[in-house]
């Protein structure tokens, strides 16, 4: 066994190796692996300060993969503020640590702002694809930060029959910028992309919603959702609580990463009563309430369906496993030897 130093990737060379991957099978992978019960992401070490603009917060959320080709250990360390926006910067970044799964040493160091940003468009990814009652034709986004393009670049070419795209965010040329953006990407697709005023307007009559705000307080309403509808609650608290209970189908990643979390709002309704564990009861003492449906995993896997009709409407809320980062990243760490990507970093 030796140790010859930490490999090092940077942002270019991570963005270099990242191509040729399939982030999306990558996502799937990890939630096969996961519904196998071979994922381990205990519960992530959040820290927050006062900042001059706003609130700044580091997370770290380490992860265990038991893949069959051998194990994989590492965490993501991710970094940032939601006021970095209005100053041109990124809201987060930081850096993804891979381990040596017998002496537990650092093996690699990689930036992760762009592993973090694809691997939760993926996972939005494979929830639409097992999740939506057909082929999407109409896609609103809500919120057009950096996520949002990400997002597009990763879902609009696997949704071959989309027909329109929706965006709306607080800012209003932040969102005619995205759409103008997205109407040049995708100009021989026959993608009609406009911008939405609100929300309820953006919403209405989509096949797939997808939130990518920093808002903390609840807008979306139930009877705005389309029958049959997705929505894929990738931020925090856009839906109100009613969204959560009468949705038909309520999808989650990992649970237990949710009854840990304080911070969004469907660890907030579980420790209220209100959502419990799948196969639970709900809440009967408040005379409401309601369980979770499935794991995306599982879905994934087949192992447990989530969608009974086609008029259901499906609420996935993807809290975000680091499992994903840590394997996104050891393909990365990979693809980028023969390519003679990075650097070494001696002890």
């Amino acid at each position: 066994m030796t140790d010859r130093g930490m490999e090092y990737l940077g942002s270019a060379d991570v963005d270099r190796a990242l191509d040729g991957i399939d982030v999306v099978e990558t996502a799937a992978e990890v939630l096969r692996l996961h519904a196998a019960d071979l994922v381990r992401t205990p519960a992530k070490a959040f820290l927050q300060w006062p900042a001059e603009e706003g609130a700044a917060r580091t997370l770290n959320m380490p992860s265990w993969l038991g893949r069959p080709e051998g194990p994989l250990v590492g965490t993501k360390i991710i970094n940032g503020n939601p006021a970095n926006a209005r100053f041109g910067l990124r809201r987060a970044e930081g850096l993804i640590l891979l381990f040596d799964p017998e002496t537990g040493h650092v093996r690699t160091m990689m930036q992760a702002a762009r592993i973090s940003a694809l691997r939760t468009a993926a996972v939005t990814a494979v929830a639409v694809e097992h999740l939506s009652a057909g082929p999407p034709r109409t896609l609103s986004v809500i919120g057009a930060g950096t996520l949002a393009e990400v997002h597009l670049e990763v879902l609009v070419p696997r949704l071959r029959e989309l027909r329109r795209l929706v965006i709306h965010d607080h800012d209003p040329r932040r969102a005619e910028k995205l759409a103008a953006h997205a109407a040049g990407a995708w100009a021989g697709r026959s993608v009609d992309c406009s911008t939405a005023s609100g929300a309820e307007e953006a919403v209405a009559g989509a096949d797939v919603v997808v939130t990518l705000t920093t808002t903390d307080e609840g807008y979306i309403r139930y009877g705005w959702l389309k029958k049959g509808s997705v929505l894929v609650n990738v931020s925090l608290d856009d839906p109100l609580p009613e969204v959560f209970l009468a949705a038909d189908a309520l999808v989650v990643d990992e649970w237990g990463l949710i009854t840990a979390d304080r911070r969004r709002i469907l660890g907030k309704l579980h420790r209220a009563g209100r959502i419990a564990e799948q196969g639970g009861q709900g809440a009967p003492a408040l005379g409401e309430g309601r369980a979770v449906t499935a794991h995306l995993g599982e879905v994934v896997a087949g192992t447990r369906p989530a969608r009974t009709h086609e008029h259901d409407i499906v609420l996935v809320n993807p809290i975000g496993m680091s499992a994903q980062d840590v394997a996104l990243a050891a393909k990365v760490a990979q693809r980028a030897k023969p390519l003679g990507l990075g650097s070494v970093l001696p002890h």
